[in-house]
């Protein structure tokens, strides 16, 4: 039995049929709000569409391939460990937590949003992918909650671990630290629906399949691989090292991005280890579990004031391809 199994669950489920404004086609989403014995329980949003009606996907999408020649993007929105204005070298970098925004709609990890994005922009999010609870990842979501709420249509979906929606609830989402965007404006058509992920196992959404893995981290933390029909890309969340993520990312013939989080400098190994993040030595041999040196490999998470230092380690690690992350940077795939 797995987690949402064993959940004890009290609640009511609330059904609607809404209309694709631009086909015939109708959907039917099946949004259930309950309470577990453990504080608020992740909640599972079913949406079955017909293929014609895309453009009216909010919610877990069907299986929907997108046009041929399409590719994955990235747009880089905070991809350092905390937020500082770094000067260094003659240049000024406006540091912030970690966030990507994948082909405009699909946003992995949520440390910085409104910062980087104009309101269009953010009403186009229809799913946020959390790694896990950490402060840095999530700081953006009450902010985006804010700014979405009482638009026309504008509820997304917030998909983690069951550990990660638990944690929103009882500690950001309280209607103490921060109102109730997981019920709010109503509860039958909130800012916020929680959707649980399961490691290991695939969920399909907006083109992509996505599929959370384990890693280790001091709190519940999953990395992800994302795919499209012709790309896969591997996130590493935060972790230290690490296995099951690696084996998984290796078996995949596409492989075309491993975005590795890379937090302290080497002489600060200790300190890496008991926060369970990597150091440049570390994060080399990660990456060379996936036995596939010619992959392109993206650095980020790196705690500013050790960014230069972090800079320079890497590039005696001799991985051919490395890239360390600035925001606003755009890759596509």
């Amino acid at each position: 039995m797995n987690d949402i199994d064993q959940m004890h669950v009290i609640g009511r489920v609330a059904e609607e049929t809404f209309e694709s404004t631009n086909s015939g086609n109708s959907r039917r989403i099946e949004a259930g709000f309950c309470e577990a014995s453990q504080g608020l329980c992740a909640t599972v949003w079913r949406e079955r569409i017909g293929s014609a009606g895309l453009s009216a996907i909010r919610g877990e999408a069907a299986d929907v391939s997108l046009p041929k020649g399409f590719s994955v993007k990235i747009r880089v929105l905070g991809c350092h460990g905390s937020d500082q204005l770094l000067h260094e070298n003659g240049r000024t970098l406006q540091c912030q937590p970690c966030a990507f925004l994948i082909n405009d709609t699909v946003l992995l990890d949520a440390g910085t949003i409104g910062s980087r994005l104009t309101l269009p922009e953010q009403l186009k999010i229809s799913h946020v992918l959390l790694s896990h609870l950490h402060f840095d990842h999530i700081r953006g979501l009450p902010t985006l909650a804010d700014n979405l709420v009482g638009e026309p249509e504008a509820s997304l979906i917030v998909a983690g671990i069951p550990e990660v929606l638990d944690g929103l609830g009882t500690h950001i989402f309280n209607s103490t630290v921060y109102p109730d965007f997981f019920r709010l404006p109503s509860p039958d058509r909130p800012v916020f629906v929680p959707r649980p992920l399961k490691s290991g196992e695939e969920w399909k959404v907006c083109g992509l399949s996505i599929v959370p893995i384990r890693v280790n981290h001091v709190v519940p933390t999953v990395g992800f691989l994302i795919s499209d029909e012709r790309t896969t890309i591997v996130y590493s969340g935060d972790t230290y090292q690490t296995e099951d993520l690696w084996h998984a990312a290796s078996s995949k013939s596409n492989l075309s991005a491993a975005f590795i989080e890379v937090s302290y400098p080497n002489n600060q190994a200790a300190l890496a280890q008991m926060a369970k993040h990597l150091t440049p030595e570390l994060m080399g041999g990660e990456f060379r579990k996936i036995g596939r040196p010619d992959v392109p490999v993206y650095a980020y998470h790196m705690k500013p004031r050790f960014r230069s230092t972090i800079e320079a380690e890497l590039r005696e690690t001799r991985i051919p391809n490395i890239t360390v992350l600035n925001e606003d940077l755009e890759i596509s795939l």
